[in-house]
C-alpha cells in the first residue's frame, strides 16, 4: 500500500523538484538558442524604455523545466504501464 511505497514518491518527487530547479538554474540565458513561442512572453510597454508592443527575445526556462520534469515522469509511467500491463500480466 501507500505506507510501504511513501519512500518512493518522497523520492521521486524530491527527484523531480530538482531537475526542474537545476533546468531553470541553469537556462536563465536561453533567450537566444531556447525561444519559447511569442504568446509566452510579455510585450514591451512604453514604461519599459521599448517601443511599446513589441517582443524581446525573451527567455523562459520555467516552461522548459517543467517540459523536462514533466517528459522524465511520464516516460516512468509508460514504462511502469508497459511492465505492469505486458510484461507481468498482474495490472491491480
Amino acid at each position: 500500500g501507500f505506507h510501504h511505497q511513501i519512500n518512493k514518491i518522497s523520492g521521486g518527487f524530491i527527484f523531480l523538484t530538482l531537475v526542474y530547479v537545476v533546468t531553470y538554474y541553469f537556462l536563465q540565458d536561453s533567450g537566444s538558442y531556447l525561444r519559447p513561442a511569442e504568446r509566452f512572453c510579455p510585450l514591451n510597454t512604453a514604461e519599459d524604455g521599448r517601443e511599446a508592443g513589441t517582443v524581446e527575445p525573451c527567455s523562459r526556462p520555467d516552461l522548459f523545466a517543467f517540459q523536462v520534469s514533466s517528459a522524465i515522469m511520464q516516460l516512468f509511467m509508460a514504462v511502469m504501464g508497459l511492465r505492469s500491463w505486458h510484461i507481468t500480466k498482474s495490472a491491480q
